[in-house]
């Protein structure tokens, strides 16, 4: 690629996580099967809490929404008022499960994913992992006095997570500000015309990085600069609809001319 991306016309960096910044593998690997193991007994130390009732609220809201979706197959989360707490408490495990084995992104279930990931980030026992090339980059970023934002369908909470506990020390300092689908889901255009319009920038002045493709076709649509990250593990997309985009596999390429 012959091309230098980070020209003058671009104001602000937006990044996607998952794939982008960090491993595929990281967020199914190590954080996915810590809130599987440790899910019930979140709910069980903060079930009176405010935070976890509204939450569990969401889930219930939700799981009514999917079954004219999916029909039965939704386990949905029993009324405390007619059953006792210990049920409706596993009610609720059996819901998260079981949208997460269908890798769901709803907005309920992300909020609840966040709560649990941070005892695991403050104990230690997760640290977020990011792609070597991803650190210099942002100083880069910086340096040349771009705006640098995430929008990631993991909430605003679970993000933060991530960086500030990351393997290579707090990276929160880079970042101006978080995205998650509370300003809409990844695969509308105009959510993209959103953060836009939140970030007081022209469509044109944003250069959005992501390694899917639906993403990529939105962003373009809303008028954004898009390049296609290529990272091991990624989902492969098809060559040809590959070609409607600038592609790097390091962020070091960013800022390559030759």
């Amino acid at each position: 690629n012959a091309f230098l991306i980070m020209d003058k016309s671009i104001r602000a960096v937006v990044l996607d996580i998952e794939g982008t910044t960090t491993p595929i593998s990281f967020v199914t690997n190590v954080l996915f099967p810590f809130v599987v193991k440790n899910v019930e007994d979140f709910l069980l130390n903060t079930w009176t809490i405010s935070e976890t009732q509204n939450n569990v609220e969401s889930l219930r809201q939700q799981a009514a929404i999917d079954v004219k979706e999916f029909g039965t197959a939704v386990p949905q989360i029993l009324p405390e008022d007619t059953v006792p707490a210990s049920k409706t408490l596993r009610s609720v495990v059996d819901n998260v499960i079981w949208q997460m084995s269908l890798n769901r992104k709803t907005t309920a279930l992300k909020e609840l994913q966040g709560m649990i990931w941070i005892n695991g980030y403050e104990s230690g026992e997760i640290k977020g992992l990011v792609f070597e090339d991803v650190k210099p980059a942002l100083d880069k970023l910086q340096n040349l006095e771009k705006n640098i934002y995430i929008y990631s369908s993991g909430s605003v909470a679970a993000q933060k997570l991530l960086f500030k506990y990351s393997e290579v020390g707090d990276m929160l300092p880079y970042f101006n500000g978080h995205f998650d689908t509370k300003i809409g889901s990844k695969n509308d255009p105009a959510s993209y015309k959103s953060i836009a319009n939140y970030i007081n920038c022209n469509p044109e002045e944003i250069l959005f990085l992501t390694d899917v493709e639906y993403e990529a076709n939105a962003a373009t649509s809303a008028g954004f600069q898009v390049c296609v990250v290529l990272r091991p593990g990624n989902k492969l997309i098809d060559a040809e609809n590959l070609k409607c985009f600038k592609t790097i596999s390091n962020f070091s390429e960013l800022f390559n001319s030759s």
